[in-house]
């Protein structure tokens, strides 16, 4: 029997140590989406060093949504998007949607247009709360 390649697009990718933990269960990013000219750095390192899948580093994930993310729908199995929390934490300024750094609504554009199979999205903070209520009234 073989095993089947999780692939993966990564949005707000960091320095990619999310990656090394989703490399350990056996996925392929094919594509990194990350903001921070710094962690682009670090991530063409790891690339260039081996340790990390050779892919296409994005920055802005509303330019990608604009501009590539259609061109990912069939590709990938799971999206993974660690969406910055500040907008919505308690421990930020809790201006939620009015925030600058509210990326959950070009997350959930590069959602649907890259179309992943159903999955679960989820983060382990009080924020999931103010997300979902976010989601709740935007589509009402």
């Amino acid at each position: 029997m073989t095993k089947q390649v999780v692939r993966e697009l990564s949005l707000f990718t960091g320095a990619g140590g999310g990656l090394l933990g989703t490399h350990l269960l056996g996925w392929r990013p094919v594509g990194y989406v990350e903001y921070n000219e710094h962690c682009q750095k670090i991530l063409n390192q790891r690339i260039l060093d081996g340790i990390l899948p050779e892919a296409p580093i994005f920055g802005d994930v509303r330019e990608f949504c604009k501009k590539y993310a259609k061109a990912y729908k069939g590709m990938v199995e799971v999206v993974a998007a660690g969406f910055p929390c500040q907008p919505f934490s308690a421990a930020g300024r809790q201006r939620a949607a009015d925030d600058e750094r509210n990326m959950w609504p070009a997350t959930a554009d590069v959602l649907r247009k890259v179309c992943p199979p159903p999955r679960t999205l989820g983060k382990r903070t009080r924020t999931s709360c103010a997300v979902a209520r976010l989601l709740r009234n935007r589509h009402r």
